[in-house]
């Protein structure tokens, strides 16, 4: 229920807007997939965030950044791309026809998540912890790395330093 937080979080950054769905929708038709392949590789259960970007009216280059979910209790749970996940399924089948699937899905997951101006993407964001409530969502945004190395071509040591300090996390707004 909306009471314990679920719903869609998001916030916008040089013209692209971020949206997550927690918990994602299940009848999403690559989590369908992950499910499948999760069962027949008797995986253990994940947990969905369903991540958007739409980079219609973004200035440069765009990626989701991975969310971090704060519970009621205090708990930090951390969503990552799904692929970190099920791809750690694929030793546990190597040489079954299971790991054909698990192969076709990562080959497809990997791709998601960036965006040039002018595109959408989304991405399916997993978490080997369940989410009982939410207090808060952060994401913090990967460091400038075009930036940095601007800096160090222009021998700027210090603007080298200050690009690559991690992110400051953003707190993202409950949208509904």
């Amino acid at each position: 229920s909306s009471r314990d937080g679920f719903g869609t979080y998001g916030y916008e950054d040089n013209g692209a807007k971020y949206r997550y769905v927690i918990p994602a929708p299940e009848n999403h038709v690559f989590i369908e997939r992950i499910e499948d392949h999760r069962r027949n590789t008797g995986a253990a259960n994940i947990y969905y965030v369903l991540a958007t970007l739409d980079n219609l009216k973004g200035e440069e280059f765009a990626s989701i950044p991975d969310l971090s979910i704060v519970t009621q209790d205090g708990e930090t749970i951390s969503f990552r791309p799904a692929w970190t996940i099920f791809g750690d399924w694929q030793r546990v089948n190597a040489g079954t026809a299971k790991l054909n699937e698990g192969v076709y899905l990562y080959n497809e997951a990997i791709t998601f998540g960036n965006a040039l101006p002018g595109a959408k993407t989304e991405d399916v964001l997993a978490a080997v912890m369940p989410v009982a409530s939410i207090r808060n969502v952060f994401v913090i945004p990967p460091p400038d790395l075009l930036g940095a190395l601007q800096a160090l071509e222009s021998g700027k040591a210090d603007n080298l330093e200050r690009t690559l300090e991690q992110s400051k996390p953003i707190k993202l707004d409950k949208l509904n």
